[in-house]
Parts: structure tokens; sequence; C-alpha cells
């Protein structure tokens, strides 16, 4: 369950152009147990929990486990550049399996446009000798399996190109942490 919420700030010098942000505001969320009563008994009984909590999340960060919400994105309001030293997310974790997806998608989309077009010549007589089964293997199969090949062929591209930008980081900087605000 959340708790309190903590504000701090943050800044950091861009790792490709070299300009440092302005301070920055987040919060470090404090973590209660239970609900209700019980929530109310643990923190009298434990009424060092809070800096407990806060001196592991100190830790965690001076060792470059950054689990804290970055306001503003992911990337340098400059120059646009993702920072080495950023968590990975979910979105970005994501991003090929969604992209595998939609390539899937669109190619039996046009494979039912083929089965379509396909269905409207046996019926006028155009393609009498064209087998069903025929037509529903290259709908089904065979046109998701040529977006399965653009879709990893996009994402290996993608890699080169991230390997790329991170490979082009001029130093590797760690954010400037302000902790008087907790």
């Amino acid at each position: 369950m959340k708790g309190k919420e903590h504000v701090f700030q943050y800044r950091y010098v861009c790792e490709k152009c070299g300009k440092q942000t302005d301070w920055i505001k987040t919060q470090f969320d404090e973590i209660t147990e239970g609900q209700g009563g019980v929530e109310l008994i643990s923190n009298i009984v434990d009424k060092n929990r809070f800096s407990k909590q806060l001196q592991t999340f100190k830790d965690n960060v001076l060792n470059g486990k950054y689990g804290f919400q970055f306001v503003g994105g992911s990337s340098c309001p400059f120059c646009g550049a993702r920072q080495s030293w950023l968590p990975a997310t979910s979105q970005s974790i994501m991003k090929p399996a969604a992209r595998i997806a939609a390539y899937i998608g669109l190619n039996v989309f046009f494979g039912l446009i083929f089965m379509i077009i396909i269905m409207i010549c046996k019926a006028n007589y155009l393609l009498e000798d064209f087998d069903d089964s025929l037509m529903l293997l290259i709908a089904f199969v065979v046109f998701p399996l040529i977006g399965l090949f653009f879709a990893i062929k996009r994402n290996i591209k993608n890699a080169k190109i991230d390997k790329q930008l991170t490979a082009s980081t001029v130093v590797q900087n760690k954010p400037d942490i302000d902790w008087n605000g907790i």
C-alpha cells in the first residue's frame, strides 16, 4: 500500500549534448503495510520504518538502481537522447513484441483481403480451379509469416540504432540528487 509522498529533486548532465537540466521534482513514496487500524498500529510500533525505507532507497540510488519516477520523460529535454542510467521501462521492453504483433496483425488483414479477392474471382468463374485450402494457407500462414519476417528485421534494425546511440554517448553521467526535500 502506498503511504505518504516525499518530494525531492534531481538533475543531470546529458550524456550526449553535455547540457545541464534544471532541477526536476519527483517523489519517494513511503510504503505502508496493512490497512486501517493495522497500519496505524504498525506506524506507532515502528517509528523508524520510513527512515529505514529512505536509507534503503538512497543506497539503491547510490548503487545505480534508480527506482524513482523520472518526471519529464526518459530523454534529454535539449537533444532528446535517452540516458544510459535510466531503468528499463515496460514500454521499452514491450516495444519489440508490440511491433511483431502489429506486423502480424496487419498481414492477417492483408491475407483477409487476398482471400476476399480470390473468393470474388471464384464467384465470377475467373479462378475455378483454385483450391480453398491453398487460399486459407496463403491467407493465414504465409502472410503472417511475411509479417513476422519484416517485424524481426525491423527489430534488429532498431536494436542496432539503439546500440549506436548508446555507444555515441560522450560520457556516462549519473543524476545529481538533492536529498534535502525529504
